[in-house]
């Protein structure tokens, strides 16, 4: 039962963070919405972005649209 909860709570906190990075949504967005957030680092910062643990989530969630958008994102910023 917990590690169903815990999944949960993972998978709330990196669609957070999706939205954030991705710009679908802003932390501000978020929080009007929500009565608490939970992101899984401090994304709030471009530089604080950790990509490989975003795209290697989705990925193992079979989620390879989001894998693909975030990876586009990551190689428009290290340029």
């Amino acid at each position: 039962m917990r590690e169903k909860y815990d999944h949960e709570i993972l998978a709330e906190a990196m669609n957070y963070a999706y939205l954030i990075v991705t710009g679908k949504a802003s932390f501000e967005d978020l929080v009007d919405k929500e009565d608490e957030i939970m992101l899984p680092y401090n994304i709030l910062a471009e530089e604080d972005v950790n990509f490989e643990i975003l795209i290697e989530y989705f990925e193992g969630e079979e989620e390879y649209e989001k894998c693909a958008e975030l990876l586009n994102i990551k190689e428009s910023v290290n340029v």
